[in-house]
């Protein structure tokens, strides 16, 4: 009988590890809806963060003196400080693309030296990098946990397409705005905060992306701060009243969105707490 019981137990946890083939193949089809897909290239708001990217990476500061009348990064979107030009966005897309651009300008200076033709091969880089390939990790998590979560294919499938290309996210992570950024880091500070509810293995290291992923999106889009707070408050807030376990397995939580509703923040979803009925 325990036997029997272990080798159950060992078949259900295997339905529950994602494949790493369909990570990889949900991961490639997202950062080619984001590249493939490109979106408007020039306007002022992204030029005004394409300056700011290239203003630190050039010039080492955090002015756009040069960049906001220059031929491919000209914007009106900025303000004026003691006769210095600012960027008037949020720095937290400008912090991501600044690794991108700094190591791609070696090559951008060798291939374009023509000012707009630079700046728009830098803003498709920058975009690549600061915008598309958040979009595709946060698609690529939302996969594994609905995976986890429901043990089923057809249901991870579900939720990652929707989320890929049934939601605003997909054509704003074509484009250098901070809307898909700070969406991706949101999702993916969340799908973390449940795996530390669960039981992570490294909880300091999980701990710790949180804070990064949630400080990033409240400096990516300000009202995201909000929702930073919210997803903080749900690793303090108890477990033991979140809701009933499901009695008939995993995918009963799905089949009410009630329950859904009420368990999406404060349920584990192992499967020893979501499997068997409580005492």
């Amino acid at each position: 009988m325990d036997q029997a019981r272990k080798g159950i137990e060992q078949w259900h946890t295997s339905r529950l590890r994602t494949p790493r083939g369909a990570l990889f193949a949900v991961f490639l089809s997202a950062m080619l809806a984001g590249l493939y897909f490109p979106g408007s290239l020039w306007g002022w708001n992204q030029n005004s963060r394409l300056g700011l990217v290239m203003a630190i990476v050039d010039q080492a500061s955090l002015t756009i003196d040069d960049f906001h009348e220059r031929a491919g990064t000209e914007t009106g979107d900025k303000s004026v400080h003691d006769g210095h030009v600012y960027s008037d966005k949020a720095i937290g897309t400008a912090i991501l693309g600044v690794p991108a651009y700094w190591l791609s300008r070696p090559l951008l200076e060798r291939a374009l030296t023509d000012p707009p033709r630079h700046a728009g091969l830098a803003r498709m880089v920058v975009t690549g990098f600061a915008i598309s390939l958040p979009f595709a990790i946060a698609i690529t998590m939302l996969f594994g946990f609905a995976w986890r979560s429901s043990a089923s294919p057809a249901t991870a499938t579900l939720a990652a397409t929707a989320g890929m290309l049934g939601t605003p996210a997909w054509p704003f992570a074509t484009v250098l705005f901070g809307h898909t950024l700070a969406a991706a880091l949101l999702l993916m500070a969340f799908i973390l905060t449940r795996q530390l509810r669960d039981g992570a293995r490294h909880p300091i290291m999980v701990c710790i992306g949180v804070g990064v992923l949630l400080g990033l999106a409240a400096v990516t889009e300000y009202p995201a701060a909000a929702l930073s707070a919210g997803c903080s408050a749900c690793i303090w807030l108890p477990s033991s009243h979140a809701c009933p376990p499901a009695r008939d397995g995993p995918d009963s939580v799905w089949r009410s969105p009630q329950a859904a509703c009420r368990c999406c923040c404060l349920a584990p979803t192992t499967p020893s707490a979501s499997a068997h009925p409580g005492p």
